[in-house]
């Protein structure tokens, strides 16, 4: 039996963690110890240093699960609506549901493959693609990123370079 490894965890491997994902990481702490202050003093006042330290570390995680939930419930809602399933959604991403409605209506996309598994077993690696489909006569390999900013919300949303890798491979 070959052990194939996520093309997720490979690209991580080998690129290491871009800066979007530090600076991330970092605002997150950092948004958390001017959010919940009131919780930060009273580690101070008891004198709990470590507490402290790692209520901040953990807040990373709190954000990255909430995002990879948000993620997990858009894909599931693109899947339903290319197989022309009734959709059943939080109003949470109710407007990530509308931008994709939006996107299906204006592209036409006529999907070969959604949620698919792919692997390559030379290299040793698997996936799962968001999805194949045929544009404007042209067949294109789609993926889908969830982030928490709007187009208009003047914050920075690049496609960020291991995003190429992932569609690669």
């Amino acid at each position: 039996m070959t052990e194939l490894v996520s093309a997720t965890t490979l690209i991580k491997d080998a690129l290491g963690t871009g800066p979007g994902l530090v600076n991330w990481n970092v605002n997150t702490t950092a948004e958390a110890a001017y959010d919940r202050f009131q919780i930060l003093r009273q580690f101070v006042e008891d004198n709990d240093r470590e507490g402290a330290v790692k209520f901040l570390r953990d807040q990373r995680f709190i954000k990255t699960g909430a995002a990879a939930a948000r993620g997990t419930d858009v894909h599931r809602v693109a899947e339903q609506l290319h197989l022309g399933q009734a959709v059943d959604y939080d109003d949470s991403i109710a407007g990530y549901v509308t931008q994709y409605r939006r996107f299906l209506e204006d592209f036409q996309p006529e999907f070969l493959l959604a949620e698919a598994p792919v692997y390559n077993l030379t290299y040793r690696y698997a996936g799962t693609l968001d999805a194949v489909a045929v544009i404007d006569g042209k067949t294109v390999v789609m993926d889908m990123k969830t982030t928490a900013h709007g187009p208009d919300s003047g914050k920075s949303r690049p496609p960020h370079p291991e995003v190429a890798l992932q569609l690669t491979l």
